[in-house]
């Protein structure tokens, strides 16, 4: 029976990978994605349409938590419903966030362990209420 799951499982990988790939090849357009949503959000005319490059859309439920990382590019934080505490870093502070890639090693940033993430402490957060 295991082998049979795995026989299942991995071209759905394998598909989930090409997916990905494949709209990895376009630029990331909320209008497209989802048509029914374009009158709702206006987005400003700060550049032209080929200027445009990608964006990362996220979609979460209530109570939801992301780790704490840093975003290459630039961003759109639209709340739909509902309330989002978002805490911001300046990039200056990068260097006590302890970051590995893109993402930090300090997982609560409410509760530090600062025995073991001791420049933390020097890093100055924002709150967006």
């Amino acid at each position: 029976m295991a082998a049979l799951d795995k026989m299942s499982i991995m071209p759905v990988l394998c598909l989930l990978k090409c997916l990905l790939f494949l709209s990895m090849q376009d630029v990331a357009d909320i209008r497209k994605q989802f048509p029914l949503l374009e009158g709702d959000i206006k987005f400003p005319k700060f550049f032209k349409e080929e200027q445009f490059f990608s964006s990362v859309f996220r979609i979460s439920s209530p109570g939801l938590q992301l780790w704490t990382h840093y975003d290459v590019m630039d961003n759109f934080l639209i709340q739909v419903k509902g309330k989002k505490r978002v805490v911001l870093f300046s990039p200056r502070d990068a260097q006590y966030l302890y970051l590995s890639g893109t993402k930090s090693e300090v997982l609560n940033i409410d509760n530090p362990d600062l025995a073991k993430y001791p420049l933390f402490s020097k890093a100055r957060s924002f709150m967006v209420p």
